[in-house]
């Protein structure tokens, strides 16, 4: 029997991305050929750490009525607009002066996630969510498919984008929920300044560095 030394050559051609959004076992699966044979094969792996998140509900909005109006909300440090009433939950209506929700301050990160849960009481709407990275007050930015939520809806966002721009249609709806998942950004520090400067001096020299206040020099 001929017995051949070669070894066939495996190409990856697709991995699939998991849910980074909670801790726990997770499954991908990864696509690719071996030789001329295409293969999938599925794999389980471990998230330890959640991303972060920002959740939306009537709680988090300031002097909430029964009337229609933009009103402000805040969440874990973060503030936005959003333009509806409360009822058993936020309800907005497109048919109204605005049917949206904003955040005015930016997300400390990157949006990973969008999701919006409905609350039982209200109707399957349609959404558009809109995210950039300056702020938006209507929509604009980079603009994602518009879907419909009965119950649970998410969106998933790449790029780097700390602002979202939320716009219901279809009529009126209630929300119970918007969670904004997103990828924490350590902010860069500027390098700090010695004085005197760099050079060469022909006598001893007593020299400073200076950081920006809150950070620690090591040297």
């Amino acid at each position: 029997a001929l017995v051949s030394n070669e070894m066939a050559v495996v190409v990856p051609t697709n991995v699939t991305e998991p849910d980074m959004s909670t801790a726990g076992t997770k499954e991908i699966t990864v696509t690719y050929t071996e030789g001329e044979i295409t293969k999938t094969v599925p794999y389980e792996i471990t998230v330890e750490n959640a991303l972060p998140k920002i959740v939306i509900t009537q709680n988090e909005v300031a002097e909430f009525t029964n009337k229609y109006a933009e009103y402000t909300w805040t969440a874990s440090g973060v503030s936005g607009k959003i333009y509806g009433y409360k009822n058993s939950g936020m309800q907005l209506n497109s048919s109204k002066d605005g049917s949206y929700v904003y955040n005015t301050d930016p997300i400390p990160g990157y949006i990973r996630k969008i999701k919006i849960v409905k609350a039982a009481s209200g109707t399957t709407r349609n959404w558009t969510p809109s995210i950039s990275e300056t702020v938006l007050t209507s929509a604009g930015g980079t603009t994602l498919d518009q879907k419909e939520v009965a119950a649970t809806t998410t969106w998933e966002v790449t790029g780097e984008n700390s602002y979202f721009y939320l716009l219901e249609s279809g009529g009126a709806t209630v929300i119970e929920s918007i969670t904004i998942y997103y990828e924490a950004v350590v902010p860069l520090v500027a390098a700090p300044t010695f004085n005197p400067e760099a050079g060469t001096y022909n006598a001893v020299q007593n020299v400073t560095i200076s950081a920006e206040a809150g950070t620690t020099i090591h040297y």
